[in-house]
């Protein structure tokens, strides 16, 4: 079961995005508002592999910041740019959902993402 998870969500992020933000973050998927897009990064298709109810997510190609600031939350979409997930972000070591490196993020600097993974319960 935990697999079936991970790979419906494999699929629907195939091709999706991963944005930082820096703000509140909205409950449930809310909508973004006055909220500053700090970086997105394109996820490949598929997005990843999934083994004992994990998804890793695959190689994602390195972006330049949008924006300057420490991103505190992080929203993954589908291809279709519909919202899927939200979660925390922070520094590496943060204890953040998505831990960021270099944090905070200056404009204009490279962003990479190292590892990503979500761990159906």
């Amino acid at each position: 079961m935990r697999n079936l998870r991970a790979q419906a969500n494999r699929d629907a992020l195939s091709g999706g995005k991963l944005r930082l933000y820096v703000g509140t973050l909205p409950a449930d998927l809310g909508a973004i508002t006055d909220q500053l897009l700090v970086a997105e990064y394109v996820l490949p298709s598929p997005s990843g592999t999934v083994a004992a109810g994990t998804l890793t997510l695959g190689s994602v190609a390195q972006v330049i910041a949008l924006a300057s600031g420490p991103p505190n939350f992080f929203r993954l979409l589908s291809s279709a740019n519909v919202a899927l997930f939200d979660g925390s972000a922070g520094a590496v070591g943060s204890g953040a959902v998505a831990q960021i490196s270099p944090y905070p993020v200056i404009a204009g600097g490279l962003l990479y993402v190292d590892f990503a993974r979500l761990i159906e319960p």
